[in-house]
């Protein structure tokens, strides 16, 4: 028996050719945190299975599953099962809700405020543009985002924790003049400003990624890409990533 038997167990689990996951969610289905080499050395996760291989490596490769790539600056790994060639899947939610007035009958009222039900889906991939760092002030500096409307997430790396923020606009380079420099009235601009100077001096990373032209919604099997032009499109967006993407344990700044 092996502490690493709860990954063999949650990768054979698992529906999904490809799991995509972060060191702190590795950690939690092992119930303890990885070694410092885990999170530093790509031989670490070499797919090795043979008698004299360390104990975490097969503990997926006997499971079936393979790894296919190891990001150590954004603390991602991505696990292919074996067989499976396909690339990494992009972020996917579905959406399902119904409505039923409190009647026994709808004959006899007008088809707008019959029962009715809706199934949709959505799926979306994040473009990094690069990292917020300081000038020679002090003062932040914002990567170039892409012009327009969009959704978008800052990831604040401080050792081993890891917090997030995620927003959406009618205009990235406006809202992130804004971060840059909050009006006094700005409560959210400022308190954002004093979180990131703050970290960027204690030795942080702030990594931004956008979701610009790489959303799609799906539905009655018809695939349309996303009306970012839409305030409500953008915020449904920006909900499901809160509450699916980076609600899993992590400190959201959004709080």
């Amino acid at each position: 028996m092996s502490k690493y038997d709860p990954l063999s167990e949650h990768l054979r689990l698992l529906r999904e050719p490809l799991w995509s996951a972060t060191f702190i969610e590795i950690e939690r289905v092992l119930g303890f945190r990885l070694p410092n080499s885990a999170k530093t050395y790509q031989a670490w996760w070499a797919n090795e299975d043979n008698p004299t291989s360390h104990v975490q490596k097969l503990a997926w490769m006997r499971a079936g599953w393979h790894i296919a790539n190891v990001d150590f600056l954004r603390k991602r790994v991505l696990f292919r099962r074996n067989g499976h060639t396909g690339s990494e899947p992009q972020s996917s939610h579905t959406l399902t809700g119904s409505y039923a007035p409190p009647t026994p009958s709808t004959t006899t009222i007008p088809p707008w405020e019959r029962p009715s039900n809706f199934s949709a889906m959505f799926r979306y991939q994040w473009q990094p543009i690069g990292q917020i760092v300081l000038d020679a002030d002090k003062k932040l500096l914002f990567p170039t985002p892409p012009g327009g409307p969009g959704v978008y997430r800052f990831c604040v790396r401080e050792g081993d924790k890891v917090s997030w923020y995620v927003g959406e606009s009618s205009s990235l380079g406006r809202r992130f003049a804004n971060y840059k420099t909050p009006g006094p009235t700005q409560q959210t601009n400022l308190r954002l400003n004093e979180r990131f100077t703050d970290a960027l001096l204690f030795g942080g990373t702030i990594s931004v990624s956008v979701i610009v032209n790489t959303a799609w919604i799906i539905q009655d099997g018809t695939e349309r890409q996303a009306d970012f032009a839409r305030t409500s499109v953008r915020r449904m967006f920006e909900n499901a990533v809160l509450s699916l993407d980076v609600g899993s344990g992590e400190h959201v700044l959004n709080r």
